[in-house]
Order: C-alpha cells, then sequence, then structure tokens
C-alpha cells in the first residue's frame, strides 16, 4: 500500500484507533486526525494537513465532526479536552470554561446550523470539581459553551448524535447506557428499547429510516427504531401518534399546565370499537 502523502512527523501523535470521517456532503473528501488534521479530496489516493499542531503535548485528536450545513466548517476535539473550530483551514482554540479539561470523547454539528454543537468529555466530576460536566452545547460557535449536563448520571459521557430530521432530539452514550433529550439537551432520560446499560462507544441516527445505531464495549451494535416525538416546552399541547402500517392502536400525549398523561388506544377486534387506558 502506499501512504499516499500521509505522513506523521516526528513526535506526532496519534490514538490508538485514529478519527476518520467522511464529508456528509462530498464522499470524495475524508479527514484524518493525529496532532494535526488532515485531509483528502480525492478519496484518499492523496493527504494533505489541514492544520498545524492542535492538540497539547503528548496528546492528540479524538473525534472529528463536519458541519452538514458548511463543508467549511469542522470541528476537533482532543484528549487533552481542547475543541477547536477549523474554517477553511483556518484554526481557532474556541476552549473556553465552562469545559473541564478532561478527555473529549465526541462531537456533533446540528444538521441546519454550524454555530450549535456539543461536545462530550470522559471521566467524573470529581477529577474536575471545580468544573463538572458531561456534555456541552454551544450555539455561537464555540465562543461560549453552556453546561447540558442536567439529570446525567456522573459517567463518562463517550458519544453524541443529533437526529436530523428533529434536531431537538439529542443523544447520548454513556457508560452507562443511552440517554436521550427532547428539548436540545434541556433534560435527559435513559432510553430502553432493549439496549443494554453497557459503555457506548459510538452513535449515529438516520433521519431517513428513522434508526438510531449504538456500538457498544463488548456487547456488539445495536439498531432500535425511532418514533415521532411529542413537541417540548411550557406550553400546552396535544400530541397523537399513530402508525398507518399497523392499523389498530395509537397514542396520545397531554400537557396542561403542569400535568403531563398520555392515553393509548386500540380498537376491539369484535366491534371495532375504540378502547382506552391512560
Amino acid at each position: 500500500f502506499a501512504d499516499a502523502g500521509f505522513q506523521r512527523a516526528e513526535g506526532e501523535t496519534v490514538e490508538f484507533i485514529a478519527p476518520f470521517v467522511m464529508d456528509p456532503t462530498n464522499s470524495q473528501v475524508l479527514y484524518a486526525g493525529t496532532n494535526r488534521l488532515w485531509r483528502t479530496t480525492d478519496a484518499a489516493a492523496n493527504w494533505a494537513a489541514v492544520t498545524g499542531q492542535l492538540t497539547g503535548e503528548n496528546a492528540s485528536i479524538t473525534h472529528i465532526a463536519v458541519a452538514p450545513s458548511d463543508a467549511n466548517t469542522v470541528y476537533v476535539v482532543g484528549a487533552d479536552g481542547s475543541v477547536n473550530k477549523v474554517v477553511s483551514g483556518s484554526a481557532s482554540n474556541v476552549t473556553a470554561a465552562p469545559l473541564p479539561g478532561r478527555y473529549a470523547t465526541f462531537v456533533a454539528v446540528h444538521p441546519t446550523d454550524a454555530n450549535t454543537v456539543f461536545v462530550t468529555y470522559s471521566g467524573f466530576n470529581s477529577a474536575t470539581a471545580d468544573r463538572p460536566g458531561h456534555i456541552f452545547r454551544s450555539s455561537d460557535g464555540g465562543s461560549s459553551w453552556s453546561n447540558v449536563s442536567d439529570n446525567l448520571p456522573d459517567a463518562p459521557a463517550n458519544a453524541v448524535a443529533i437526529r436530523p430530521d428533529q434536531p431537538g432530539e439529542v443523544y447520548v452514550g454513556t457508560d452507562v447506557g443511552v440517554f436521550v433529550s427532547f428539548n436540545g439537551g434541556g433534560a435527559w432520560q435513559r432510553m430502553g428499547n432493549g439496549i443494554p446499560n453497557a459503555p457506548i462507544s459510538s452513535l449515529a441516527v438516520n433521519g431517513t429510516t428513522g434508526l438510531l445505531a449504538a456500538a457498544t464495549f463488548g456487547r456488539s451494535v445495536w439498531t432500535t427504531p425511532l418514533g415521532a416525538t411529542a413537541p417540548a416546552g411550557s406550553t400546552n399541547y396535544s400530541f397523537t401518534y399513530w402508525n398507518p402500517a399497523e392499523a389498530g392502536w395509537g397514542f396520545n400525549a397531554q400537557h396542561q399546565g403542569d400535568l403531563l398523561y398520555g392515553t393509548w388506544y386500540s380498537y376491539a377486534p369484535d366491534d371495532g370499537l375504540p378502547m382506552f387506558l391512560t
């Protein structure tokens, strides 16, 4: 095999499994990370370093994300906890409080807004007691960050994914399973769906097929279908879900003031009358 120009310099650090991603809008463009960001524009025939060193001494890039809405914007996170934003090859370090100085594991960019980004961190809060948290969000391209860990357990967060067709729906993979937020990280709940409470190493959401894929450490890869979601917020709403491919049942959610309740309904097979369970 030829190296295609991808030659590490002396002292150029790299993860045991180096990050490697494809531009979501152009399959000819791929990125890889050492302590520098590398790119190919001809499907790996030739590589060139896009940036200088982005991480601290003895640290390397751990994950890379290309903004789906702007292929010129790339976010890079490192083992030293750093976050860099690379725009048209020009890198800016956007690491700022309250980001912890722990190992940064994953970065995900909003499907239609290149300035909205989520970053996850490994480790435990006790290691950075003055800067706790496991997932952080920026809405201004990294100029400022918010800790959106809320009610997540104090466990390493290893991956984050945004549902492309419903970007308020965010998934985070931790050492104790998958959690989902339906309001952009405002609150979290544990996912069931048969996914084990095992360390989740990677997540991916397909908005077209409505599937979530979760790769685990030692428990294989799991997929689960995603349903429609009720709107989040404090205003009253009524939301009904039914699947025309599976006639005969449905679900209705009601939010009235401080009360949230749901009704499961199905149709009796003998007379077709609806039956309800609230």
